[in-house]
């Protein structure tokens, strides 16, 4: 497998939001609805990526792009990934775009139950969503 390790930049399509997500009166701009449970119900169809920087004659489409929120992996690793039966990770069907070229057969990895392993009353978790910026200056799980 090989990977990208941060040499492509995800580039937001202004078209690809509407059809992948749906939106949430209560969702904190999707910061808490992305984190904290599936998004399942609402996406709406196939997701478009742009990955652009690097040498864009050369470029190749690797099995797994650190991309925000978690990553957009090729179908072969995607195939690797669901053999650990991982609760609460899911993945949607997207294209990466390059350079007029464009790859069908990977998938934008959502994790959303990461939380739910941190240990609330025993970790410590410095910051606020006001500052976008946190800490976790002590990690228990349980």
């Amino acid at each position: 497998m090989k990977y990208d390790n941060q040499y492509y930049l995800i580039v937001e399509n202004t078209c690809s939001g509407a059809f992948m997500l749906g939106e949430s009166q209560k969702s904190d701009k999707d910061l808490r609805l992305l984190a904290e449970r599936s998004i399942k119900r609402y996406v709406k169809g196939r997701g478009h990526v742009h990955l652009t920087m690097g040498d864009e004659s050369q470029f190749s489409p690797c099995d797994y792009h650190w991309v925000i929120p978690a990553g957009v992996v090729s179908y072969r690793f995607k195939e690797v990934l669901e053999k650990f039966d991982l609760q609460g990770v899911d993945f949607y069907e997207t294209d990466i775009e390059n350079n007029g070229r464009v790859w069908s057969d990977h998938y934008l990895v959502h994790i959303w139950h990461n939380y739910r392993v941190i240990h609330q009353g025993r970790s410590k978790i410095k910051g606020s969503y006001i500052d976008n910026d946190f800490v976790l200056e002590k990690l228990i799980t349980g």
